[in-house]
C-alpha cells in the first residue's frame, strides 16, 4: 500500500493526479487544500508520500511552510514538490533540501511523472526539470493550437470539469444537460485533442494551459 497527500491549494491538478495514481496502484490518496490541514494529516497519517504545491497551499510564507512541512514528515514521508510555470523555477531550487525527495514539473508527461514518483519511492531525489531537452517545433505548435481551436465554448466548458475531476453525471448537473448530450461533448473533446483517455485530454489541457482564462475568471454561458 502506497498512501499518498496531495496537498494543493487549486484543485485544477489535484483531481487529475489524484486518478493518475489510483490507475497505477497508489492508495489511499487524499487531496487537501489548506496548509494547516495538510500539516495535521501528515503528522496524523504518516503518509508514503506526500506531494505539495507549497505555494498554492501558503502564499508568500511558502519557504516557511515547507520547513514545517518536512519537519511534521516522519522519516519514511517521501515529500515531492509540485509547481509549474515561473514558481517552479524558484521551487526547483528546493530540491537540494534536506527532507525534499523530488520536484516536479506539472507540465510533465504522465508517464515521466509515474516514472519519477517511482524513482523517489526507490530512494533516489528526482528533479523533473520545466525545461524540455528539445523544445517543440513551431510545426508541433501550430498543429496542436489548431486542435485546440476548433473546441466549441460549451466543450472548452467539459474540458476544464474533465480538469476539476468531475465524472459524467457531475457535468450533467453543473451544465443542465443530458448524459447522452456530456458524452457527446466529451467526445468530441478527445476527438478534437487527438487524446484516447478523459485523463489524456485533462493532462493536455494542464499542459498546455488550455483553460487559462476560464480558470482566470468565469466560465462562458
Amino acid at each position: 500500500m502506497i498512501d499518498v497527500l496531495i496537498g494543493d491549494g487549486r484543485f485544477l491538478y489535484a483531481d487529475l493526479l489524484s486518478s493518475l495514481l489510483t490507475e497505477h496502484g497508489y492508495g489511499p490518496i487524499v487531496t487537501i487544500g489548506g496548509p494547516d490541514d495538510l500539516l495535521t494529516e501528515v503528522r496524523r497519517r504518516r503518509p508514503s508520500m506526500c506531494l505539495v504545491d507549497h505555494r498554492s497551499l501558503a502564499g508568500a510564507e511558502h519557504d516557511r511552510f515547507l520547513d514545517t512541512l518536512i519537519a511534521a514528515a516522519s522519516d519514511s514521508t517521501k515529500i515531492v514538490v509540485m509547481s509549474t510555470g515561473p514558481a517552479l523555477t524558484q521551487s526547483a531550487r528546493t530540491a537540494d533540501r534536506p527532507g525534499v525527495d523530488g520536484v516536479f514539473d506539472k507540465r510533465a508527461s504522465l508517464q515521466t511523472l509515474i516514472d519519477g514518483l517511482r524513482s523517489v519511492l526507490d530512494g533516489e531525489v528526482v528533479t523533473v526539470a520545466p525545461i524540455p531537452v528539445e523544445p517543440p517545433t513551431p510545426e508541433d505548435v501550430a498543429w496542436f493550437r489548431r486542435r485546440a481551436a476548433e473546441l466549441t465554448p460549451r466543450e472548452r466548458e467539459c474540458l476544464a470539469l474533465l480538469v476539476e475531476g468531475q465524472t459524467t453525471e457531475q457535468i450533467q448537473r453543473t451544465l443542465s444537460v443530458s448524459v447522452m448530450t456530456v458524452r457527446s461533448h466529451v467526445r468530441s473533446v478527445l476527438r478534437k485533442l487527438g487524446a484516447h483517455s478523459r485523463l489524456e485530454a485533462a493532462s493536455l489541457a494542464v499542459r498546455h494551459e488550455l483553460l487559462a482564462d476560464e480558470f482566470g475568471g468565469s466560465r462562458a454561458g
